[in-house]
Parts: C-alpha cells; sequence; structure tokens
C-alpha cells in the first residue's frame, strides 16, 4: 500500500507520509495495519487516526493536519447551530 497520501481542502493541501514506526506501535496494540492505512488514506476521522496523529506528535506535518481536522470540526459545529437556529426559526414562522 502506498505510504504517501495527498490532502486537499479549500484551504490547505499537503502530502501525508505515513510513519511505518507509528504503524508498528499501533500494531502493537492491536490495530490492523492495512485498516490503518485504509482510514489514513480516505482521511478519516476516528479513534485510529486519532491515535496515529497522537502518536506521531513529533512530526510537523502531524500539527497541520491536527489543525485541518480542527476546522473541520469548527465548521461542523457552526453549520449544526446554524441549523439548529434555522428549524426554530421555521417553527416560530409558522405559528406566526
Amino acid at each position: 500500500m502506498d505510504s504517501k497520501r495527498n490532502v486537499s481542502s479549500l484551504t490547505d493541501s499537503y502530502t501525508l507520509v505515513i510513519d511505518e514506526a507509528v504503524l508498528k506501535t499501533m500494531e502493537n496494540f492491536g490495530y490492523i495495519r492495512d485498516d490503518i492505512q485504509k482510514l489514513l488514506i480516505n482521511n478519516e476521522l476516528n479513534y485510529a487516526t486519532a491515535t496515529y496523529f497522537l502518536l506521531s506528535n513529533g512530526n510537523e506535518i502531524s500539527y497541520i493536519y491536527i489543525l485541518f481536522i480542527l476546522k473541520r470540526f469548527i465548521l461542523l459545529i457552526i453549520i449544526k447551530n446554524i441549523y439548529k437556529h434555522l428549524i426554530h426559526f421555521s417553527y416560530w414562522y409558522k405559528e406566526n
């Protein structure tokens, strides 16, 4: 499996090089190497990828990726709050 992957969004673009030492450490924790690589390649956000980036926090790319993830979560929170307010407004509008 290719150990490099391109990560891009509207504001960020970089190549993630998967660290074999971190994969080995995660295997020792019981994770399956191929699964971890697939999750990283597919840009999944879950316990396995979080563990990978926490273990590889010595790499500069990890900090960039963590910021990328945080921006996605913040955007999701903003969208969720806008949706909640729109639903509330629609109920209010129907009543009046």
